[in-house]
């Protein structure tokens, strides 16, 4: 007589089977189409997952967090600055003022970055002169042109961050 079967003891988890993709094994053949040649062998399954493509740069952490850095601000106000004052009729020059929280406005004669996210802002406050220093999530920027007369002769704006300045 045959033993009888033991059932499964139904508190005991019991192991599951994968059924995940299959594993290339050196049966598995590459096809080629029509148009590849025999050189041009299209990368099985298993292979297009364990060698990425060389194109794919991890960037580092600086480079991530570049895009936040007030010199990033300045530097892309600046040039926008630049190309805004090359389209000003002849008899305007560009002004810039920084709007603060509760609508207080300085006359932009320098900006420049004093730390990745801290500007420093001189200029004129009420025609008085001033020195402010703000994080740049606080600073809104507004780029406009004034006429030019003999009483206000043209003074460029200063923007200066790492190793660079430009005046416009």
């Amino acid at each position: 007589m045959s033993k009888p079967r033991k059932k499964p003891d139904a508190t005991k988890p019991q192991p599951r089977k994968s059924k995940g993709p299959a594993e290339p094994t050196p049966t598995t053949k590459t096809q080629l189409t029509p148009t590849d040649t025999p050189d041009q062998k299209k990368p099985g399954l298993g292979e297009i997952h364990l060698n990425p493509p060389a194109v794919c740069k991890v960037p580092t952490t600086e480079e991530m967090n570049e895009y936040r850095s007030a010199a990033t601000f300045i530097q892309a106000l600046a040039e926008e600055a630049q190309e805004w004052h090359r389209q000003l009729p002849e008899n305007y020059k560009p002004a810039v003022s920084a709007v603060l929280y509760g609508g207080v406005q300085v006359a932009v004669h320098t900006m420049s970055q004093v730390s990745f996210h801290g500007i420093r802002i001189e200029g004129l406050l009420n025609g008085n002169p001033c020195s402010l220093f703000a994080h740049q999530s606080t600073i809104q920027v507004l780029c406009y042109g004034e006429e030019e007369s003999v009483e206000q002769p043209r003074r460029p704006i200063g923007f200066v961050w790492e190793n660079n300045s430009i005046q416009v």
